[in-house]
């Protein structure tokens, strides 16, 4: 296994323990029960603010937009269409919705076709 952090059940009971030593008794965790035995501790900085200020604003900036379109969505009739405009049968739509991810959606702005 890997390093890990500290954490609840599983990351206390590891760093209870010293190199070379075992756990004396199964540790369960959400991924089943473990035997615990330290190979090797480390210590590894706390990432800064500054480290991290990107991937924070992505996280926040993607939970806006999701929570915006939900509730854009909310009280709404979808209906989807195939390429040639008409409309899709049911259970395509269904398909077809439960593929999409409102995280991954991106923005783009059409320009209207001039007359």
């Amino acid at each position: 296994m890997a390093f890990i952090a500290r954490g609840p059940t599983f990351g206390d009971a590891a760093f209870a323990l010293e190199p070379g030593e075992m756990g004396a008794e199964p540790v369960q965790s959400e991924f089943g029960w473990h035997v615990i035995k330290i190979a090797d501790k480390r210590m590894q900085p706390q990432p800064t603010f500054e480290s991290l200020r990107a991937e924070i604003a992505d996280s926040v900036t993607r939970n806006v937009i999701t929570a915006h379109f939900d509730s854009l969505r909310e009280g709404v009739e979808l209906v989807r269409f195939n390429p040639d405009g008409s409309p899709m049968e049911e259970e395509a739509a269904e398909e077809e919705a439960a593929e999409d991810d409102p995280a991954d959606v991106e923005a783009v702005e059409e320009e209207a076709p001039s007359e």
